[in-house]
């Protein structure tokens, strides 16, 4: 299925296109449920249909059963990733370390601190997983992935690297290829609103990796004003360029052929704090609690699901909110043409892909105004936006819909027209095509 062969060293695939033109498309690692990782798989199918010779490196490494590692197997696209093992060896000096440097430190920290063994030995866990095991790991994947890179290069030069960042992947792509001479994309899913901009955690980019960014790197952002929000970060150096997402639906049911009985309302996003889901269980509280018979499904998994499901229990909303984990993509599509309202309440988005896919299936919208929304959709036009964080304006445009069938249907209609006339690959992917002939021949006047 062009997966990654698993050995010693780094990892590679079985299959390697041989063309002139070879993408590397380049990801932390393949979430399960993300958008981005979507926007990458589909991006890759699409260059390979217009000739070009994509390969999908991953920084970290995935579950073989990964959908999307499947996906790109499936139409012989190769992905590269290292393996468990090979991660776990080079790491394994440095966390025999911390656990000896636990066992030395907790002492004095219990002394120090006044506090019980347990809690002494989480904070000092905490301290060295980020001054000792975390910068090691960080070390070890920087040099896995440089090295799957230049091992590409060598069996045959990479024209172009396109580094997908919303982790910490591109900061090493982008080095690599101003190193090699190789021109860089940094797709920009989320624009400055995230924290690794302003705060030095975990997973932040440090000034410098923004300053390489945009010095080497033309960078994509989603939307207009995406765009202008991220200037600042980025500097009056960097070359920023929109492009939108896009998604590739399948036949979708129309409106007349959706279910006729009750009120189904449903959202399809990872169930993560920033994803508002809490949100949209208080607001189906709300209509419930005024007497509504609406139903709601919740698809989808993440780091709050279990937190989610007992706040449902809780309230004894069991029969009126079910929740479906690691839904298919086929299975995603078959429950939007059961819908007759979608929501997504996120609190921070970028350019949704599931607000596409519900475009896409005529659905009508009820949606937060945050990040990329607002200049997908208009409010009153082709859905109905309220504020983020607020149950009762959602509960309050989601009883407006259920009791206005034509207003729906206008909406429904007119999300559908908008999705044909900007958000398909027709109306993409030659904008993107045009970015890479743009660099490639950029490259190749350098090179003269």
């Amino acid at each position: 299925m062009g997966l990654a062969f698993r050995r010693r060293g780094p990892a590679y695939t079985n299959v390697l296109p041989m063309t002139r033109e070879r993408i590397i498309y380049v990801k932390e690692f393949l979430n399960h449920s993300g958008g981005a990782e979507q926007v990458l798989v589909q991006t890759a199918m699409a260059a390979q249909v217009d000739g070009y010779a994509p390969v999908v490196v991953t920084r970290s490494s995935y579950d073989p059963g990964n959908k999307y590692a499947q996906t790109l197997g499936e139409h012989g696209i190769p992905v590269v990733a290292p393996s468990l093992r090979t991660v776990a060896m080079r790491t394994a000096a440095t966390r025999a370390l911390a656990w000896c440097l636990r066992v030395l430190l907790c002492p004095f920290y219990m002394a120090r601190r006044r506090v019980g063994p347990v809690r002494a030995w989480e904070r000092v866990s905490e301290e060295l997983s980020v001054r000792v095991t975390y910068p090691a790991r960080v070390r070890v994947l920087d040099s896995l992935l440089a090295t799957h890179l230049s091992r590409l290069h060598a069996r045959e030069r990479v024209a172009l690297v396109h580094a997908h960042n919303t982790d910490q992947a591109t900061p090493t792509a982008v080095r690599w290829a101003a190193s090699h001479h190789v021109p860089a994309i940094s797709h920009d899913h989320c624009g400055p609103r995230r924290p690794r901009f302003f705060e030095r955690s975990l997973w932040a980019y440090s000034p410098e990796d923004i300053q390489l960014i945009a010095r080497h790197a033309l960078v994509v952002v989603l939307t207009p004003e995406i765009c202008r929000a991220a200037r600042p970060a980025y500097g009056d150096q960097a070359h920023m360029v929109v492009v939108p997402n896009w998604v590739d639906p399948p036949e979708c049911p129309t409106q007349t052929e959706r279910r006729a009985d009750g009120f189904l309302v449903g959202t399809v996003t990872r169930v993560s704090p920033q994803k508002g889901v809490e949100a949209l269980v208080e607001a189906v509280a709300i209509l419930r609690g005024q007497g509504a018979t609406l139903q709601c499904i919740i698809a989808g998994g993440g780091s709050i699901v279990e937190e989610i499901e007992q706040g449902v229990r809780a309230q004894g909303l069991e029969e009126a909110i079910a929740i479906r984990r690691n839904l298919k993509r086929s299975e995603v599509w078959a429950l939007l043409s059961q819908l007759d309202v979608f929501v997504l309440a996120s609190e921070d988005e970028g350019m949704p892909m599931s607000i596409l896919e519900a475009m896409a299936a005529g659905l009508p919208i009820v949606a937060t105004t945050v990040g990329g929304i607002p200049e997908m959709l208009e409010n009153e036009g082709s859905a109905l936006l309220v504020p983020p964080r607020d149950p009762g304006a959602l509960a309050e445009a989601l009883a407006r819909l259920a009791g206005d069938k034509k207003l729906r249907e206008r909406l429904g209609k007119a999300a559908r027209d908008r999705f044909e006339r900007c958000y398909t690959r027709e109306a993409v992917w030659p904008q993107v095509d045009a970015l890479y002939r743009s660099l490639l021949e950029g490259q190749a006047e350098k090179n003269a």
